[in-house]
């Protein structure tokens, strides 16, 4: 990998809600003889396969680099900050956390209400991305100490909700369901040899969207 960015999409009426992702990568053409084949980009936005971008071919190439500067295939949507919850302790009340009663011999945590965000104005929060850590205050070591939690979720709705349904989304849920605005890309670089049948990774990048 030679260099990459993460800014606000090209495309006006894209700039406010999506994120584009531009890079170059270069090359030695004492090896690679013919980059637009053997070259094999994958862009993934936090770490998730589901929508990750492949088959990207370069725009052009210039003194043995291979650029990617597109307007629209190289776009994901930016989303909203993620939501947050601190269960780290089962005797204390953490962060966003309005009870925790044990049930049955099983701890259940419950949260406090949220409200809706989808007419908000974007909110610059720093967070994890979706991401989890597996961590508790009761116990010495978390891998082998931590344990589940039933963890009940309240968010200020009209209802019905009709036109669809509403998810608990991120790392957790192995990405099953959709969007996110400070967001972490990494661009895979694979090599594949002429008439090889397997793909190499010969290089990648890690980009924030928030450190540009």
């Amino acid at each position: 990998m030679n260099s990459g960015s993460v800014h606000a999409a090209t495309i006006v009426q894209d700039r406010n809600f999506k994120q584009e992702v531009d890079f170059n990568i270069s090359y030695a053409t004492g090896v690679i003889v013919n980059p637009f084949q053997e070259i094999r980009p994958v862009v993934m936005q936090n770490g998730r396969w589901d929508n990750a971008k492949i088959g990207l071919q370069p725009q052009f190439l210039k003194d043995n680099e291979l650029v990617y500067d597109y307007d629209d295939i190289n776009v994901f949507p930016g989303g909203k900050e993620y939501r947050w919850l601190d269960t780290r302790s089962m005797i204390y009340q953490g962060e966003r956390v309005a009870s925790v009663a044990k049930e049955n011999g099983l701890f259940h945590v419950y949260l406090m209400p949220d409200e809706k965000r989808g007419f908000k104005r974007y909110m610059n929060n720093p967070d994890i991305n979706g991401r989890y850590v597996v961590k508790t205050y009761q116990g010495t070591d978390s891998e082998i100490d931590a344990d589940y939690v039933w963890v009940h979720f309240f968010l200020s709705y009209d209802m019905p909700v009709e036109g669809g349904n509403m998810y608990v989304f991120g790392s957790f849920s192995n990405w099953n369901y959709q969007p996110q605005t400070e967001n972490e890309y990494m661009i895979l670089v694979y090599y594949r040899r002429q008439g090889g049948f397997i793909d190499e990774l010969i290089g990648y990048k890690m980009l924030n969207s928030r450190q540009q």
